[in-house]
């Protein structure tokens, strides 16, 4: 990728996530990447197609820390990682903007989750049965749930209620 298509990238995330996806022109992303407008549908075809390279990569970002968490064979150790998730999304703030930016957008039109979501159920809800919870698909719902309160806190600076709710998933899910 290259630098100008990151400019144009970053600036789509800054105001789609601040603004909403409908409200954004193309131009005004072009401006805020100081780039041309004609430069943005060379790239990326058109602003749906703008937005699929955002959700695909926002996607892709998510499924990396998942991805980081999901090796334990211990469904404790799984479990205190995968909660913790929001906190190693601290170390660069810019991708807690860009899941945030994301999930509004996927909010704003409509944008069906269950996927995801069902996946990263199917991929954790072994260790929530393992660790003696009856529903492991409702706990890790709630997880994921929290994750974007957590996650939103990061994004603006209260990193006292990100430890609060990471502490507060840790006592109910695992008792630590």
């Amino acid at each position: 990728m290259t630098q100008k298509q990151t400019d144009i990238i970053k600036s789509a995330i800054t105001l789609f996530g601040s603004q909403g996806y409908a409200a954004i022109s193309t131009a005004k992303i072009a401006r805020e990447a100081g780039v041309s407008e004609g430069l943005i549908f060379r790239h990326f075809t058109s602003k749906t197609g703008l937005l699929n390279v955002l959700v695909s990569h926002g996607d892709q970002q998510y499924q990396n820390y998942l991805d980081a968490v999901a090796d334990h064979r211990d469904p404790i150790a799984l479990l205190r990682d995968f909660i913790k998730l929001p906190v190693s999304m601290m170390e660069t703030r810019e991708d807690c903007e860009y899941y945030l930016a994301v999930s509004k957008i996927q909010l704003e039109l409509g944008i069906n989750r269950e996927e995801m979501y069902d996946e990263v159920c199917d991929r954790f809800s072994w260790a929530v049965a393992e660790v003696g919870h009856g529903k492991p698909k409702s706990v890790i719902r709630a997880i994921l749930s929290a994750h974007e309160g957590a996650i939103s806190a990061i994004h603006l600076g209260d990193l006292d209620k990100t430890h609060a709710v990471i502490a507060g998933l840790l006592e109910l899910v695992i008792n630590e």
